[in-house]
């Protein structure tokens, strides 16, 4: 696993080296000299880019776990350089830019990864915490033409959670806040519990 040695014990990452080294100096040097002559290792097949990508993606949301920030934008950066196209990559890449930007051009760069995230995943709409980090990074704007906007996404991440989770996301105290922020004050889902117990029991 690239970049990982941060979740490993030292010890335990030397011995895995010197495991690594044996191998391929001994029993698999046949094997590997025999597939980089032939046709068994093809750095530019069609799955090798996007086996690269996913594991620099991933790394790079393992480190952000840690607080590792430096480790997680080499990784998330090689992940998007990789496969431009992955709307998970770019999401996190956002999210991790929005999160450590200190100039407005770091800031305007997290916003582009973040809308080319919500661009490759419109149709999916497989990832609704895009549509709430959009509304939030709107709000930051302050600007009074946006409200709509961030309305819509607000709407639209409750939809996609709900639809993925089969009930509304935890944190609806807070996207209530934020619409009315936005000048949203009437919009309101009732509980799905509530909306089970009034249709299994009518008289609830």
């Amino acid at each position: 696993r690239m970049g990982l040695g941060f979740m490993g014990s030292a010890p335990r990452i030397r011995e895995r080296q010197v495991h690594l080294d044996t191998l391929f100096g001994g029993d698999l040097k046949a094997e590997i000299e025999l597939r980089v002559k032939g046709k068994g290792f093809n750095p530019n097949s069609p799955d090798f880019g996007p086996m690269v990508s996913s594991v620099k993606r991933d790394n790079g949301i393992l480190a952000m776990d840690y607080d590792l920030f430096a480790v997680a934008k080499r990784n998330l950066l090689g992940a998007v350089s990789e496969r431009p196209d992955d709307p998970y990559a770019n999401f996190y890449l956002a999210e991790l830019e929005r999160l450590t930007a200190r100039t407005p051009d770091e800031r305007q760069d997290a916003l582009n990864h973040l809308t080319t995230a919500l661009r490759l995943d419109a149709e999916r709409g497989a990832i609704p915490s895009a549509h709430l980090e959009y509304a939030v990074a709107l709000m930051e704007a302050e600007d009074p033409s946006n409200h709509d906007q961030i309305s819509s996404e607000l709407k639209a991440y409750v939809a996609l959670s709900e639809r993925d989770h089969g009930g509304l996301p935890s944190n609806m105290p807070l996207i209530y806040d934020y619409l009315t922020a936005s000048g949203d004050g009437r919009w309101y889902l009732p509980p799905q519990w509530f909306d089970a117990q009034l249709t299994n029991n009518p008289g609830f």
